[in-house]
């Protein structure tokens, strides 16, 4: 028998975890805020930041973070301008607005972001099944609302090294929290030969995600499963 996919990418729970994590990489789109920092951020004219990121992250993070700390530093120095270089990137602000405290990612960018502009990371494509059966398919990224913030965390504190109480400028992100969508939509619905529920013609083939390709090993029909 036969077995379908509906346009947009819902189906896939084994890599859900997977897909989560490349879209919290996402965040480093460029989302904007004023080049220049006001004291802690900023002692003499270099920065005084940690970026964070999780001690079993993927070494990728790593690289990305420091990455954001160099060039927040030389932003801070003068020696950068607010234009990004190399990789794809896209401004999170209005054309008579940037994003200032107290305002929200989808207020001030109320569009979704494409490969128009992310061209590397939302390209469309060609997903080619287990079968050799090909299907066209486009990305998208839709913005959720959270706040740029001035705050104090105190677990923030703890994992950057801060021995002082240290507000910082930044997005606090509940559990929870809706901070974006990211969809691959097919153009025409993917179909499989099911198999005790296994959708033999998806399993074992290779799926395009956000610029990155991750290998299907299980799938199964979710109205075959007992």
């Amino acid at each position: 028998m036969k077995g379908g996919l509906n346009r947009e990418m819902k189906f896939f729970r084994k890599i859900s975890a997977v897909a989560a994590s490349a879209l919290m990489l996402g965040l480093t789109m460029g989302t904007a805020a004023a080049a220049n920092y006001p004291a802690p951020f900023v002692v003499g004219n270099s920065a005084d930041v940690a970026i964070v990121y999780g001690s079993t992250a993927n070494y990728l993070d790593g690289v990305q973070a420091n990455d954001i700390k160099d060039k927040l530093e030389a932003s801070m120095s003068g020696t950068a301008g607010g234009t990004p270089t190399g990789g794809d990137s896209v401004l999170i602000a209005k054309s008579s607005d940037n994003l200032n405290i107290n305002e929200t990612l989808s207020g001030v960018y109320t569009g979704t972001v494409t490969d128009d502009n992310l061209k590397t990371l939302l390209a469309d494509g060609v997903y080619i099944a287990g079968d050799n059966d090909e299907f066209d398919y486009e990305q998208k990224i839709t913005l959720g609302s959270p706040e740029l913030r001035h705050f104090r965390d105190s677990d923030y504190e703890s994992l950057a090294g801060l021995t002082e109480r240290t507000p910082v400028i930044g997005f606090k992100i509940a559990s929870n929290t809706y901070v974006l969508n990211y969809t691959l939509e097919f153009l025409e619905d993917v179909t499989s030969d099911v198999t005790s529920s296994r959708m033999e013609d998806i399993e074992g083939s290779d799926l395009p995600l956000m610029g990155r390709t991750y290998y299907v090993s299980e799938l199964q029909n979710g109205s075959e499963k007992s």
